[in-house]
């Protein structure tokens, strides 16, 4: 009898302590498991509540662990924000579904479905905004100030909205962004960004894929804004499709982008609108970014890099463009397949080394014509 009444004890405490949101998960110290009911809207509430209420407070001396189960976990138009020293892990990017539908806040258009923050990460999951009706705009992760590691992510922008729509953006912030899928297709909106850079920025993007596609204006891939600084992108596909005005793999949108941006073993893709570009700015020439684009292909509809301030070096990378192969400030080119017949041009200089045309002449010191 005395051993039936322990045992009941502990298994009333057990009850007490997982009915609590704040507290860990038995076994767990600083872990906790959201479950999924088979209800979106009620476990997109209990994902909230388990991030609001980390007892004790999430800290660099605690730190915690939401784990959740595959299922769908609807937020509606509430944030889902992220704390630092908290990490958000799903059971995988087809399983477990954090979806919402939330806008940015003008005019710097900050927030959106998920508002990352520094010393944290997100990992294992697939982030979901869809606008409609009321929701016209939506954006699918907001970085002010917040340097979180995103791994093994895919993030989703799509819907009905007639406005813009945005996958990632960023302010002041250097994310790290590792085997993440990013993919905008509004095929309603206005315009679709993949990632845009803004304020003091970092690009740090590796194994990752890219896409906007199917906005009715424009599809900027990744859009460089301000001052973005020192950056790297390695082994990814940047992919931007469509649009009545533009669109673009790599577009620099800034008088104050001065930044370096090393490119390597990557694929870069822009087609089907009146401009695609693969690397471009306004033609301003104002930015004046330092460019690096090593073991790679540039394929730009109509332009493959058209960038009038650029200082930019490509070695052993396939270029193309049918109206510009490549338009720099100085542009210094080795080893590389100059595709689609473009202009080839530096304002201050062009240098060619080793190059070869779309029917393979071989070029040893010049630029094909």
């Amino acid at each position: 009898m005395r051993t039936r009444i322990v045992l009941l004890t502990l298994l009333i405490l057990a009850l007490v302590t997982a009915s609590s949101a704040s507290a860990q998960t038995p076994p767990f110290t600083r872990t906790v498991v959201v479950n999924n009911t088979g209800s979106p809207a009620a476990d997109g509430a209990a994902l909230l509540s388990a991030l609001s209420s980390l007892s004790p407070a999430p800290s660099y001396t605690n730190r915690w662990v939401i784990e959740l189960e595959g299922g769908i976990y609807d937020v509606g138009t509430t944030a889902v924000v992220m704390q630092p020293y908290v990490s958000l892990h799903g059971s995988g990017i087809y399983t477990t579904f954090v979806r919402g539908s939330v806008g940015p806040v003008f005019p710097f258009l900050l927030g959106g479905l998920v508002e990352g923050a520094s010393n944290s990460e997100i990992r294992d999951l697939t982030i979901q905004c869809l606008s409609n009706a009321q929701v016209d705009i939506c954006q699918a992760m907001s970085l002010e100030e917040a340097h979180p590691r995103l791994t093994d992510l895919r993030i989703a922008t799509s819907g009905t909205g007639t406005g813009s729509h945005w996958g990632i953006r960023t302010f002041n912030s250097a994310p790290i962004l590792d085997r993440v899928q990013v993919k905008v297709d509004a095929s309603a909106s206005h315009a679709n960004y993949g990632i845009v850079y803004g304020g003091s920025s970092t690009l740090n993007i590796k194994r990752s894929a890219i896409v906007a596609r199917n906005a009715t204006d424009y599809n900027w891939a990744i859009l460089l804004r301000e001052d973005t600084q020192y950056s790297v992108m390695t082994d990814t596909a940047i992919t931007a499709v469509g649009g009545n005005i533009e669109s673009a793999g790599i577009r620099y949108n800034s008088s104050f982008t001065s930044n370096v941006l090393s490119i390597d073993n990557t694929r870069i893709t822009s087609h089907g609108a009146t401009k695609s570009i693969g690397i471009g700015d306004d033609q301003s020439g104002v930015s004046t970014p330092r460019i690096f684009f090593r073991h790679g292909r540039l394929y730009g509809g109509t332009d493959g890099f058209a960038h009038y301030g650029a200082n930019v070096d490509f070695v052993n990378t396939e270029v193309f463009g049918p109206t510009t192969r490549v338009i720099a400030n100085v542009a210094r080119v080795g080893g590389t397949w100059l595709r689609g017949g473009g202009t080839i041009f530096g304002l201050t200089s062009v240098t060619c080394a080793g190059t070869f045309d779309g029917g393979y002449t071989f070029y040893p010191s010049t630029c094909p014509p």
